[in-house]
Formats: structure tokens, C-alpha cells, sequence
């Protein structure tokens, strides 16, 4: 994780000021039995493991009409997250007598790499403009 900022005076009334940003989340969590592919070996169904590691474990079953799973039931798990995300801030101050103006604009980038039984990956950008007086 890092952040850098920085102001810059063009003259005595207009002044420059800018930041930049990068994090890195790393979180996951993995069952007790992941290290098997219990489903394809014990059971022999054909789908229920594959080859990333992740994919390993008791299965989760689970059937409608009020059953409880079977199997693996904490169905948020396993999981990975690998998240980076980038920030950048630029605002631009203009002094004219007793006003001030204020300019600037705002971009986060959000990439988002994740395993886990609800979604696989999914990437987020976003860009903000603002001005005031």
C-alpha cells in the first residue's frame, strides 16, 4: 500500500494539489479438507472437483423445500480475493479577490480478481468530476 501526494503554486492565486494511491487486499479462506477432491474420488461424481486447488473439498449439496445442506455447508467457502485498487485526485484552486474556485476530478479503479462459490471476477471503474465556487 502507498499514497503520494503534492501541491504545486503556479502563482500566488493558483495552486495545484494531487494525490495518487495503490492498494492490494489479499483475504481468503480455505476448508479443513480442501487438500481432497472427496466428490470425484469418494463419491465419483463428475463435476464436483476440478483441478484448481480451490476447487478441492467435500462438495456442497443443497436441495429446496426446507433440507439443510449436505456436504460442505458454509457455502461462502473457499474463497480468494485479490483486489487492487488505484486512486488518483487532482484539484486546481484559482483565488480572485474574495472568491475562490475550486476545480478537480477524481478517478478509483477497482480490479477486482475473486474465487468463490457466489462469483468468479468481476472489475469496477469509476471517474468523478467536480467544481464548486
Amino acid at each position: 500500500m502507498f499514497g503520494l501526494g503534492g501541491t504545486y503554486t503556479f502563482s500566488s492565486n493558483v495552486v495545484l494539489d494531487a494525490n495518487v494511491g495503490y492498494t492490494r487486499q489479499r483475504l481468503g479462506a480455505e476448508g479443513f479438507d480442501i487438500v481432497s477432491n472427496f466428490g470425484l474420488d469418494v463419491l465419483h461424481i463428475p463435476g464436483t472437483n476440478g483441478p484448481d486447488h480451490l476447487q478441492g473439498g467435500v462438495p456442497a449439496f443443497q436441495i429446496n423445500g426446507g433440507w439443510t445442506n449436505i456436504g460442505n455447508d458454509n457455502t461462502g467457502n473457499p474463497f480468494l480475493f485479490r483486489d487492487n485498487q488505484y486512486v488518483g485526485t487532482a484539484n486546481l484552486s484559482w483565488l480572485k479577490g474574495k472568491h475562490s474556485f475550486r476545480f478537480g476530478g477524481a478517478d478509483e479503479i477497482a480490479r477486482v480478481k475473486e474465487f468463490g462459490r457466489l462469483r468468479q471476477y468481476c472489475i469496477e471503474h469509476r471517474h468523478e468530476l467536480a467544481q464548486g465556487a
